[in-house]
């Protein structure tokens, strides 16, 4: 058994592939067929080490996507494929695209990693991107997937956060 759409076999510590992130909605509560339960129909079927063992995989992946979407920031730059124009993207457009992300926690991780391909576009401040973002890792009420989730902002921003009040960022790290 696993998630719903899981179809894999006893991978390496139980952990799902990458698109079975394990938060998926379960019939649970009153009318939907289940028998209770007050966390509105979502269950989490990974266990802490499982959980960390998927984070940490996610967290090799995260860095490549990061490259990508900054190369899709650039890309009006004439740095596109082939060195002509490649299709254009602001950091505020994949922002935006990244709000429709249906699940709460993918997304704030998805507005991580804009987040910090905003910085690095220098399109905005690390100082209001960290005020943001850290209001947003904020509202995950799970702790384990909370903890991690604000393991990923710090990873993520960490040399991205300035070192004192003369820098770049806006503001100091302090602030944020």
């Amino acid at each position: 058994p696993g998630p719903p759409g899981y179809h894999g076999g006893n991978t390496a510590g139980g952990v799902p592939p990458l698109g079975n992130y394990g938060d998926r909605y379960a019939p649970s509560g009153p009318g939907l067929g289940g028998g209770g339960g007050g966390n509105g129909g979502l269950v989490t079927p990974l266990s802490p080490r499982n959980y960390y063992e998927l984070h940490m995989r996610a967290m090799d992946e995260m860095p490549a996507l990061e490259e990508f979407l900054l190369g899709l920031c650039r890309a009006s730059d004439g740095d596109g494929p082939g060195g002509g124009p490649g299709p254009s993207l602001g950091s505020g457009e994949l922002y935006e695209a990244v709000q429709y992300t249906p699940r709460v926690v993918p997304r704030v991780y998805l507005q991580i990693c804009v987040g910090a391909v905003s910085i690095r576009a220098g399109d905005r401040t690390a100082v209001s991107v960290m005020d943001e973002l850290g209001t947003a890792a904020r509202m995950v009420q799970c702790p384990v997937r909370g903890l991690f989730l604000r393991h990923y902002l710090l990873m993520a921003l960490r040399d991205k956060l300035p070192d004192g009040p003369g820098d770049d960022g806006g503001g100091t790290a302090g602030e944020a």
